[in-house]
């Protein structure tokens, strides 16, 4: 992995497998790689170090979708759509770095 200086995995677990693979590899994290995950789930916040995540309120966002689904069962078809709450970025240690490393 030449040149490999940040990871993306879409999910918490990917991204605990891959820290697995780069530490066997002899790779710090984060001072060689940088780790970030699109979900903040209990393996972001558990793993060593923590992920970096992104919090997308999945909890909120599936409530308003059972209202709306609920809200169309029962007749009232008006809202076709609800707004969720915005992503929200959680640093961890898996992508800070410290300058003088």
């Amino acid at each position: 992995m030449p040149g490999l200086d940040a990871l993306c995995a879409p999910v918490d677990a990917f991204a605990v497998g891959a820290m697995g693979h780069l530490h066997a590899l002899g790779k710090r994290i984060p001072q060689d790689v940088q780790v970030v995950t699109r979900y903040d789930g209990i393996r972001a916040r558990t793993a060593q170090p923590p992920l970096t995540a992104v919090n997308l309120h999945l909890e909120r966002v599936a409530a308003l979708a059972v209202e709306l689904l609920f809200a169309h069962l029962s007749g009232d078809r008006g809202q076709h759509a609800v707004a969720g709450p915005a992503p929200e970025l959680v640093m961890r240690a898996s992508s800070a770095i410290d300058q003088t490393d």
